[in-house]
């Protein structure tokens, strides 16, 4: 009877005009003001941490149509192994009890391009996340929510780079609703799509959300209410004690901590998740992944290794660095740094510039390290991305190689040889 009640309330609360919607689901945000001490937030980085939040995440999305069921009990994608993909977790007592993962953009490309097209947010080298494989422990989904995407927020803004954040959500839940709702998302599409192999064709719809407008919006709306409502002060000023951060010493802006043992494990071994990958697909994390102890994983290793040679000095590290150009000494035209290699950068910047000429240019790679380099402008596209090649400078070469063993997989490798 209870059951009814509830499924005949929600139908009539959804048959509500919108703006009375609207109006009830920002008045129902309770913001836990007695969260329980021993629940920490971090990132995915162990075996088990990323066991737990794989079944988490396979026995949330089962229930409600998202998953097929499979012997390992596991949802693994192949975005799970990429180095620009952070799983964060809510742990309590070591039981992981909320997952959420978020995938950045890269030459591997989206879940969501499946199913739209994002150009008309790319560019002005913006980064851009997914958040994807939400999942929360039944007895916590009214406590930890909030909690759990104030972290992802916090992460994003400050430690992840994130300017543009997608979310795909399914249309019968009516999650799309509370995302913009509550958190100021906006579709990307006006009609759901019912063709997406990624929600297991249940219909879903893309959506939006820039950061850089997001606390504005939110002061609008909530800053004004009392504090159990007041999303702007929970996800712009309160601190947790319980989040645990990266601690870096420049500017990078990802947390890579997929070692290779995890990747078999995972994707090799308990599942075939990287056995289904196309010649493409491989391809691509062939040129993604950093060195070869990476690479000699993918099934298709020996084909593609005599088509593409990759050097670790050719890896490159994801960073957000401003900085400067000097086309005379009295004209500095800014950059925004995205990338950086052994040999050179790419950048973005709004002036439009002639390639095959030398450059001055000074880069922040930290709080306290700033670098005055001569470049050439080799290469452009259409975005306004510009790639430059550093002439020899022992001192940024100490820079990279400084910065290579700040990383987590690189810290993996050198223990397992």
């Amino acid at each position: 009877m209870k059951k009814v009640f509830k499924i005949t309330l929600r139908k009539l609360f959804w048959n509500l005009p919108k703006t009375l919607r609207t109006f009830i689901l920002r008045r129902l945000v309770q913001i836990p003001v007695d969260f329980p001490p021993d629940i920490e937030f971090k990132i995915a980085e162990t075996k088990d941490e990323f066991h737990q939040s794989f079944h988490l995440l396979y026995k949330a999305y089962l229930s409600v149509g998202l998953q097929k069921k499979n012997e390992a009990q596991l949802r693994v994608t192949p975005y799970h192994a990429l180095p620009n993909t952070t799983t964060l977790i809510a742990i309590k007592n070591k039981k992981v009890i909320a997952t959420l993962s978020l995938i950045a953009d890269s030459h591997f490309g989206l879940p969501c391009e499946k199913a739209v097209n994002l150009s008309f947010i790319k560019g002005n080298g913006k980064r851009i996340a997914e958040v994807s494989a939400l999942a929360i422990c039944k007895e916590y989904r009214g406590k930890l929510l909030l909690p759990l995407l104030k972290y992802m927020y916090e992460y994003c803004f400050f430690y992840f780079g994130i300017d543009i954040l997608i979310a795909t959500l399914t249309t019968p839940s009516k999650a799309h609703e509370l995302y913009e709702t509550v958190l100021g998302f906006k579709p990307i599409q006006t009609t759901e799509n019912k063709d997406y192999s990624f929600s297991n064709y249940i219909p879903i719809i893309v959506e939006y959300l820039d950061l850089k407008t997001a606390k504005d919006n939110y002061a609008k709306i909530y800053a004004h209410r009392n504090k159990k409502n007041d999303l702007y002060s929970f996800f712009t000023i309160d601190k947790y004690k319980r989040f645990n951060l990266p601690k870096r010493k420049y500017y990078q802006v990802e947390d890579f901590v997929m070692t290779p043992e995890l990747i078999n494990h995972f994707f090799i071994q308990l599942t075939d998740c990287f056995e289904n990958l196309s010649f493409e697909e491989q391809q691509r994390l062939f040129k993604i992944f950093p060195n070869n102890e990476y690479r000699s994983l993918l099934p298709l290793y020996n084909d593609l290794k005599s088509t593409f040679v990759r050097s670790e000095d050719a890896h490159r590290y994801q960073v957000r660095c401003d900085g400067e150009i000097y086309l005379n000494p009295n004209s500095a035209i800014p950059i925004k740094v995205l990338d950086i290699s052994n040999e050179g950068f790419k950048a973005y910047l709004e002036q439009n510039l002639n390639i095959n000429r030398f450059i001055t240019c000074s880069i922040r790679v930290g709080e306290f390290k700033v670098f005055k380099l001569n470049c050439k402008l080799v290469w452009s596209d259409k975005n306004n991305n510009y790639g430059f090649k550093i002439h020899t400078h022992n001192e940024w070469q100490m820079f990279i190689e400084d910065l290579k063993q700040q990383n987590t997989w690189n810290q993996n490798s050198q223990k397992a040889a």
